[in-house]
């Protein structure tokens, strides 16, 4: 998203909804790798670490 298309009245809002945005992405993102981890490890229990 560029902020250049948006008037100069309005970027201070449009500057909080992709400050929200990009935080909700991130914390999307960590839910669905530890999502992700979980049901691996549900699969596969019995891995043990390379020494």
């Amino acid at each position: 998203m560029s902020l250049v298309e948006i008037p100069y009245d309005e970027r201070n809002s449009a500057n909080t909804l992709v400050a929200v945005s990009q935080n909700l992405s991130q914390g999307v993102g960590i839910s669905l790798v530890t999502i992700s981890f979980s049901a691996f490890n549900e699969y596969q229990p019995d891995l043990e670490a390379i020494d």
